[in-house]
């Protein structure tokens, strides 16, 4: 990994191992925030090893973290669950965890449904 970000993962946690593939997957991030999600300038940027960053890239696009070249994280910026927020989509970068899947609108057709029938009141 690259000296700034193994400084910027180091800021973010102390503890964690730069070589691990959670340090490399939370400077993939926090690259495309600034870079764009784009695979190959991620990894370029970051120095993480192509084939752990190219997997990771495929799960962040998987959950869709990575949309194009957006990352639609889960609030890194609320100053209460923002660390927490990261640390989860770094989870779900390698793997550990799925990101939530959008819920469906529920179309209601008027023939036929409850409160046409006298269910809902």
């Amino acid at each position: 990994m690259t000296p700034y970000y193994r400084n910027e993962v180091r800021k973010m946690d102390d503890k964690l191992g730069l070589d691990e593939p959670a340090a490399y997957c939370a400077a993939m991030l926090l690259c495309a925030i600034n870079h764009g999600a784009y695979t190959e300038t991620v990894i370029d940027k970051t120095g993480v090893p192509a084939e752990v960053g190219n997997e990771i890239a495929e799960r962040l696009r998987q959950q869709r973290i990575w949309v194009g070249p957006q990352t639609h994280h889960s609030g890194w910026d609320d100053p209460e669950t923002g660390g927490i927020a990261f640390w989860m989509d770094v989870n779900v970068g390698l793997g550990f965890m799925e990101r939530a899947k959008p819920k469906k609108k529920i179309r209601s057709s008027k023939i036929g449904s409850v409160a046409n029938r006298g269910g809902v009141k």
